[in-house]
């Protein structure tokens, strides 16, 4: 998982260079052949408000969004 903080208001610029980034791994991803087929991803784009921090209980902790 990755994530950025957007400066822009709208995020516009910066979801279509993410749009574009997500595009081009995913071509890619095609080209690696494991034995006859190829590998495959999943991408989520998300803009918008998150949560983010150590989520879970005392025994057992992540830090997430």
């Amino acid at each position: 998982m990755a994530y950025w903080i957007v400066k822009t208001k709208t995020g516009k610029d910066e979801s279509e260079i993410a749009f574009s980034a997500a595009k081009e791994v995913l071509d890619k991803i095609k080209e690696i052949k494991i034995g006859d087929s190829s590998l495959s991803i999943r991408i989520s784009l998300h803009i918008g408000s998150v949560s983010i921090g150590n989520f879970g209980t005392q025994m057992r902790s992540q830090f997430t969004l």
